[in-house]
């Protein structure tokens, strides 16, 4: 079992960068779809740790729809 401290950890680097790329694309910052594509890392990460793996499928979806995102800039 993975210590609290770790999903602590997991948890806030999730949630800040989660935070980071919102704020990037509320700027209207193309910069901010490379943000919430990295940021599914650590919420896959979580996932894992904790076993709710149907987050596996939202995770999967972001991904797309930030790839989605950065494609059809202007």
């Amino acid at each position: 079992m993975i210590e609290p401290s770790w999903m602590l950890f997991f948890s806030l680097w999730a949630s800040l960068q989660t935070l980071v790329g919102m704020y990037l694309l509320s700027n209207k910052n193309r910069w901010g779809f490379m943000v919430s594509l990295t940021n599914q890392v650590p919420w896959t990460i979580l996932t894992f740790i904790t076993g709710a793996y149907g987050t596996l499928i939202l995770s999967t979806a972001m991904v797309f729809l930030a790839i989605r995102g950065w494609r059809k800039w202007k």
